[in-house]
Protein backbone atom coordinates (compact mmCIF):
# COMPACT_ATOMS: atom_id res chain seq x y z
CA UNK A 1 0.00 0.00 0.00
CA UNK A 2 1.46 3.31 -0.95
CA UNK A 3 0.54 6.56 0.18
CA UNK A 4 0.05 9.97 -2.00
CA UNK A 5 0.17 13.64 -1.15
CA UNK A 6 -1.98 15.66 -3.50
CA UNK A 7 -1.82 19.21 -4.08
CA UNK A 8 -5.51 20.24 -5.07
CA UNK A 9 -7.47 23.66 -6.51
CA UNK A 10 -10.47 24.57 -6.69
CA UNK A 11 -13.23 27.09 -6.87
CA UNK A 12 -16.04 26.15 -4.55
CA UNK A 13 -18.69 28.59 -5.73
CA UNK A 14 -21.35 25.62 -6.43
CA UNK A 15 -20.02 22.57 -3.75
CA UNK A 16 -20.98 22.13 -0.11
CA UNK A 17 -17.72 22.26 0.90
CA UNK A 18 -14.51 20.16 1.47
CA UNK A 19 -16.02 17.49 3.47
CA UNK A 20 -18.60 14.29 2.03
CA UNK A 21 -22.15 14.25 2.93
CA UNK A 22 -24.83 12.79 2.01
CA UNK A 23 -26.50 14.39 0.06
CA UNK A 24 -24.69 17.67 -1.56
CA UNK A 25 -21.68 17.50 -3.68
CA UNK A 26 -18.88 18.19 -2.29
CA UNK A 27 -14.74 18.43 -3.19
CA UNK A 28 -13.93 15.43 -1.26
CA UNK A 29 -16.60 13.52 -3.17
CA UNK A 30 -15.89 14.74 -6.24
CA UNK A 31 -12.04 13.76 -5.51
CA UNK A 32 -13.01 10.22 -4.04
CA UNK A 33 -14.72 9.93 -7.19
CA UNK A 34 -11.95 10.43 -9.66
CA UNK A 35 -9.23 8.58 -7.68
CA UNK A 36 -10.95 5.86 -7.55
CA UNK A 37 -11.83 5.46 -11.20
CA UNK A 38 -8.01 5.81 -11.73
CA UNK A 39 -6.99 3.44 -9.26
CA UNK A 40 -9.77 0.82 -9.71
CA UNK A 41 -10.33 0.62 -5.90
CA UNK A 42 -12.25 2.52 -3.29
CA UNK A 43 -9.99 5.34 -2.12
CA UNK A 44 -10.99 8.31 0.58
CA UNK A 45 -8.65 11.45 0.30
CA UNK A 46 -7.95 13.02 3.69
CA UNK A 47 -7.62 16.66 3.35
CA UNK A 48 -5.54 19.90 5.41
CA UNK A 49 -8.47 21.54 6.32
CA UNK A 50 -12.35 21.45 5.68
CA UNK A 51 -13.11 24.90 3.91
CA UNK A 52 -16.48 25.65 4.08
CA UNK A 53 -19.43 25.88 1.11
CA UNK A 54 -18.51 28.29 -1.55
CA UNK A 55 -14.48 28.32 -0.19
CA UNK A 56 -12.30 28.30 -2.61
CA UNK A 57 -8.48 26.68 -2.64
CA UNK A 58 -5.06 27.14 -4.73
CA UNK A 59 -3.25 24.81 -2.18
CA UNK A 60 -5.41 22.35 -0.49
CA UNK A 61 -2.98 19.24 0.13
CA UNK A 62 -4.76 15.62 0.96
CA UNK A 63 -3.58 12.45 1.26
CA UNK A 64 -4.66 8.99 -0.07
CA UNK A 65 -3.46 5.67 -0.09
CA UNK A 66 -3.79 3.04 -2.85
CA UNK A 67 -2.15 -0.22 -3.73
CA UNK A 68 -2.50 -0.06 -7.45
CA UNK A 69 0.59 0.51 -8.84
CA UNK A 70 0.67 4.29 -11.02
CA UNK A 71 3.57 6.53 -12.25
CA UNK A 72 2.87 10.15 -11.04
CA UNK A 73 2.17 11.11 -14.49
CA UNK A 74 -0.46 8.29 -14.83
CA UNK A 75 -2.18 9.63 -12.08
CA UNK A 76 -2.00 13.04 -11.98
CA UNK A 77 -3.60 13.21 -16.20
CA UNK A 78 -5.78 10.25 -14.62
CA UNK A 79 -7.29 11.84 -12.11
CA UNK A 80 -7.89 14.89 -13.65
CA UNK A 81 -9.43 13.87 -16.45
CA UNK A 82 -11.85 12.43 -14.10
CA UNK A 83 -12.43 15.38 -12.05
CA UNK A 84 -14.53 18.44 -13.07
CA UNK A 85 -13.18 21.82 -14.65
CA UNK A 86 -13.80 23.33 -11.16
CA UNK A 87 -11.37 21.02 -9.73
CA UNK A 88 -7.53 20.08 -10.35
CA UNK A 89 -4.69 18.38 -8.96
CA UNK A 90 -1.64 20.59 -9.36
CA UNK A 91 0.92 17.82 -8.02
CA UNK A 92 1.11 13.98 -6.73
CA UNK A 93 3.60 12.97 -4.45
CA UNK A 94 4.69 9.16 -3.27
CA UNK A 95 4.74 10.10 0.85
CA UNK A 96 5.77 7.75 3.82
CA UNK A 97 2.91 6.16 5.10
CA UNK A 98 3.63 8.47 8.66
CA UNK A 99 2.48 11.19 6.60
CA UNK A 100 -0.90 12.97 7.26
CA UNK A 101 -2.43 15.75 5.53
CA UNK A 102 -4.21 17.23 8.71
CA UNK A 103 -1.76 16.03 11.63
CA UNK A 104 1.72 16.71 10.08
CA UNK A 105 0.78 20.13 8.90
CA UNK A 106 2.59 22.85 10.90
CA UNK A 107 0.97 26.03 9.27
CA UNK A 108 -2.08 27.25 7.17
CA UNK A 109 -2.17 30.39 5.34
CA UNK A 110 -5.97 31.89 3.94
CA UNK A 111 -6.80 35.24 1.63
CA UNK A 112 -9.31 36.86 1.87
CA UNK A 113 -10.51 39.32 -1.50
CA UNK A 114 -12.83 42.40 -1.25
CA UNK A 115 -14.06 44.25 -4.01
CA UNK A 116 -14.30 47.81 -2.69
CA UNK A 117 -16.34 49.71 -5.20
CA UNK A 118 -19.58 52.14 -5.93
CA UNK A 119 -20.77 49.42 -7.85
CA UNK A 120 -20.73 45.54 -8.02
CA UNK A 121 -18.54 43.14 -10.46
CA UNK A 122 -19.90 41.21 -12.75
CA UNK A 123 -16.42 39.80 -13.16
CA UNK A 124 -15.21 39.35 -9.54
CA UNK A 125 -18.28 38.60 -7.64
CA UNK A 126 -17.28 34.48 -7.42
CA UNK A 127 -14.43 35.01 -5.85
CA UNK A 128 -14.48 38.30 -3.84
CA UNK A 129 -16.56 40.44 -1.05
CA UNK A 130 -18.09 43.71 -2.18
CA UNK A 131 -18.16 46.39 -0.03
CA UNK A 132 -19.60 49.60 -1.16
CA UNK A 133 -18.53 51.79 1.73
CA UNK A 134 -14.42 53.38 1.11
CA UNK A 135 -12.30 51.37 3.14
CA UNK A 136 -9.56 52.79 5.45
CA UNK A 137 -6.66 50.92 4.24
CA UNK A 138 -4.74 52.11 7.50
CA UNK A 139 -7.16 51.90 9.73
CA UNK A 140 -7.33 48.15 8.42
CA UNK A 141 -3.99 47.35 9.06
CA UNK A 142 -3.86 48.54 12.30
CA UNK A 143 -6.42 46.95 13.47
CA UNK A 144 -4.80 43.52 12.50
CA UNK A 145 -1.58 44.05 13.69
CA UNK A 146 -2.76 42.88 17.30
CA UNK A 147 -3.61 39.35 15.89
CA UNK A 148 -0.33 37.97 15.43
CA UNK A 149 1.47 35.73 18.47
CA UNK A 150 -0.59 33.38 20.61
CA UNK A 151 -3.98 34.30 21.55
CA UNK A 152 -7.41 32.90 22.65
CA UNK A 153 -9.55 33.92 19.56
CA UNK A 154 -12.85 32.97 21.23
CA UNK A 155 -14.18 36.64 20.00
CA UNK A 156 -14.05 34.68 16.14
CA UNK A 157 -15.26 31.78 17.09
CA UNK A 158 -18.14 30.59 15.79
CA UNK A 159 -20.63 28.93 17.56
CA UNK A 160 -20.80 25.47 16.08
CA UNK A 161 -16.78 25.42 16.41
CA UNK A 162 -16.11 22.05 18.07
CA UNK A 163 -12.26 22.63 18.78
CA UNK A 164 -10.85 22.16 22.59
CA UNK A 165 -9.02 24.82 22.51
CA UNK A 166 -9.71 28.67 21.27
CA UNK A 167 -6.25 29.34 21.01
CA UNK A 168 -4.13 29.84 18.13
CA UNK A 169 -0.90 30.97 17.34
CA UNK A 170 -1.30 33.25 14.24
CA UNK A 171 2.35 33.53 12.18
CA UNK A 172 1.45 36.49 9.88
CA UNK A 173 -1.04 38.95 8.78
CA UNK A 174 -0.81 41.41 5.70
CA UNK A 175 -3.15 43.86 3.87
CA UNK A 176 -2.34 44.32 0.08
CA UNK A 177 -4.35 46.80 -2.05
CA UNK A 178 -4.38 46.37 -6.04
CA UNK A 179 -7.27 49.42 -6.97
CA UNK A 180 -10.19 48.07 -6.06
CA UNK A 181 -9.15 44.80 -4.52
CA UNK A 182 -7.88 44.33 -1.27
CA UNK A 183 -6.28 41.27 -0.07
CA UNK A 184 -5.67 40.31 3.62
CA UNK A 185 -3.74 37.05 4.34
CA UNK A 186 -3.63 34.92 7.71
CA UNK A 187 -1.25 32.38 8.07
CA UNK A 188 -1.45 30.42 11.60
CA UNK A 189 -0.91 27.17 13.22
CA UNK A 190 -4.70 26.57 12.76
CA UNK A 191 -7.77 28.02 12.53
CA UNK A 192 -10.96 27.76 14.28
CA UNK A 193 -14.47 27.43 12.78
CA UNK A 194 -14.96 30.53 10.65
CA UNK A 195 -12.13 32.56 12.50
CA UNK A 196 -10.64 34.07 9.33
CA UNK A 197 -14.08 34.95 8.19
CA UNK A 198 -15.18 36.54 11.71
CA UNK A 199 -12.19 38.26 11.80
CA UNK A 200 -12.28 40.11 8.35
CA UNK A 201 -15.93 40.69 8.86
CA UNK A 202 -14.51 42.94 12.22
CA UNK A 203 -11.79 44.56 10.09
CA UNK A 204 -14.18 45.76 7.56
CA UNK A 205 -16.18 47.50 10.26
CA UNK A 206 -13.41 48.93 11.27
CA UNK A 207 -12.02 50.22 7.69
CA UNK A 208 -15.08 51.58 6.79
CA UNK A 209 -14.78 53.83 10.09
CA UNK A 210 -17.50 52.27 12.35
CA UNK A 211 -15.56 51.46 14.74
CA UNK A 212 -11.59 52.28 16.32
CA UNK A 213 -8.77 49.99 15.32
CA UNK A 214 -8.68 49.42 18.71
CA UNK A 215 -11.37 47.61 18.86
CA UNK A 216 -9.69 44.81 17.49
CA UNK A 217 -7.70 44.17 20.42
CA UNK A 218 -10.50 44.67 22.69
CA UNK A 219 -12.34 41.89 21.48
CA UNK A 220 -9.93 39.45 21.69
CA UNK A 221 -9.19 40.39 25.67
CA UNK A 222 -12.97 40.45 26.26
CA UNK A 223 -13.44 36.71 23.99
CA UNK A 224 -17.00 36.91 23.31
CA UNK A 225 -18.16 36.25 19.69
CA UNK A 226 -21.60 38.47 20.14
CA UNK A 227 -19.71 41.50 20.85
CA UNK A 228 -17.15 41.07 17.67
CA UNK A 229 -18.36 41.80 14.25
CA UNK A 230 -20.33 40.03 11.39
CA UNK A 231 -19.07 36.88 9.44
CA UNK A 232 -17.99 38.05 6.42
CA UNK A 233 -19.36 35.65 3.56
CA UNK A 234 -17.71 32.95 1.81
CA UNK A 235 -16.97 33.69 -1.98
CA UNK A 236 -14.16 36.17 -0.53
CA UNK A 237 -12.01 33.22 1.55
CA UNK A 238 -9.37 31.41 -0.51
CA UNK A 239 -7.10 28.52 1.09
CA UNK A 240 -3.97 29.62 -0.32
CA UNK A 241 -1.23 26.99 0.81
CA UNK A 242 -0.54 24.36 3.79
CA UNK A 243 3.28 24.23 5.33
CA UNK A 244 4.25 21.31 6.64
CA UNK A 245 8.37 20.46 8.35
CA UNK A 246 10.91 20.14 5.37
CA UNK A 247 11.05 16.85 6.17
CA UNK A 248 7.94 15.83 4.34
CA UNK A 249 9.19 17.35 1.28
CA UNK A 250 5.67 18.49 0.28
Amino acid sequence: MQRYAICVEYDGTDYSGWQIQLVHNSIQSELASAISKVADENVMPIGSGRTDAGVHAKGQIAHFDSSSNRSEFQWLSGINSELPKSISVKWIKSVDTSFHAKNSAMARCYSYTIYNASTRSSLHHRYSWHVMQKINIDALKESLICLVGEHDFSSFRASGCQSKSPFREMFEVSVAENRKMISIKLEANAFLYHMVRNIVGTAIEIGVGKYDPSWMRNLLELRDRKLAGPTAPPQGLCLESIKFPNAWNV
